[in-house]
């Protein structure tokens, strides 16, 4: 559910392409389409990795949805894409969710809608549990700390769970550094990682 418009930076762009290029997910998705910048940079990893997975991109907002679908034809990629203009925590997505567990569960999963914290709340609670064994989790505005926002909250309740990983904060080297970029968290459940510890 975005609050309007809004993207992510080119270099957060870039990690996220690499993040489906590397875990070659069968199954991505995008909650929160905004001007379509997340949408085409998942569509380019599944597009590099020989087109062997689809996205589903969800917004509240029709447009949004409409723009995100004219991003990814423009990466060549349109017939990846699965347009669902409906809330990412509603009913349509609980169904979607359902499915997708069914075969296999979600294998990237990026988080730019709702921003506040009974959103993000919600958008975890229908997700979290469609999510592959290994599959990744990506939040957008993960460490913004502005008045209203919940990322960083859900985040910090993820963390003291089930799941582990890396935060890239604003400035970091990953990000542009500007107004709008508030850091990447990239998770995993923590079981995966405890997998392959190096004693």
């Amino acid at each position: 559910m975005s609050d309007g418009p809004t993207g992510i930076s080119e270099a957060d762009g870039r990690l996220l392409t690499a993040l489906v290029v590397a875990t070659r997910p069968r199954r991505c998705v995008e909650l929160g389409s905004g001007t379509g910048a997340g949408t085409t940079a998942i569509i380019k990893g599944l597009a590099a990795t020989g087109r062997c997975g689809r996205l589903a991109t969800f917004d509240r907002k029709p447009e949004y949805v409409a723009a995100a679908a004219i991003a990814a034809k423009n990466v060549l990629g349109g017939d990846l894409l699965d347009q669902m203009p409906f809330d990412s925590h509603g009913a349509e997505a609980r169904a979607r969710a359902t499915v997708l567990k069914g075969h296999g569960g979600v294998g990237f999963l990026f988080v730019d809608a709702d921003h506040r914290a009974e959103g993000v709340a919600a958008d975890l609670d229908v997700w979290l549990p469609a999510m592959a064994e290994r599959g990744i989790v990506v939040l957008h505005d993960a460490t913004a700390e502005r008045p209203g926002l919940g990322v960083l909250a859900s985040l910090r309740l993820m963390w003291d769970g089930d799941w582990t990983g890396l935060v890239f904060p604003h400035g970091c080297g990953y990000s542009t550094g500007g107004p709008d970029d508030n850091g990447l968290a990239i998770l995993q459940r923590r079981l995966c990682w405890q997998r392959y510890e190096i004693a």
